[in-house]
């Protein structure tokens, strides 16, 4: 569901952001600050009203957040990175840094 630019994903219980291509974190004053932020800029009652609607949303943290076991396309509205996996290893972890693999 997609209102005012967020979307709220049920699978993950995230809400993303269409124009940052990012998820908001869950807390008040975290998604009143990115909705506070250019390129939204929103004051008075029509921020009142997205963070009404925010809050009706079971949202998990990001390191609550059970993701796709990769290789999985990527999540439709979110920014992506190009990512390293180790091959010789059974665990799904990813890194955007070579050295770190």
């Amino acid at each position: 569901m997609a209102v005012a630019g967020l979307r709220y994903l049920a699978a993950y219980e995230v809400v993303i952001c269409i124009e940052c291509q990012t998820c908001l974190l869950p807390g008040r004053s975290s998604q009143e600050r990115h909705l506070r932020q250019p390129p939204h800029s929103s004051r008075g009652p029509q921020l009142q009203a997205l963070l009404d609607l925010l809050v009706t949303y079971q949202l998990q943290a990001p390191n609550q957040v059970a993701l796709p076991f990769p290789p999985s396309p990527a999540i439709e509205g979110l920014r992506y990175y190009d990512a390293f996996a180790c091959s010789l290893c059974t665990t799904s972890h990813l890194t955007r840094s070579r050295h770190a693999l």
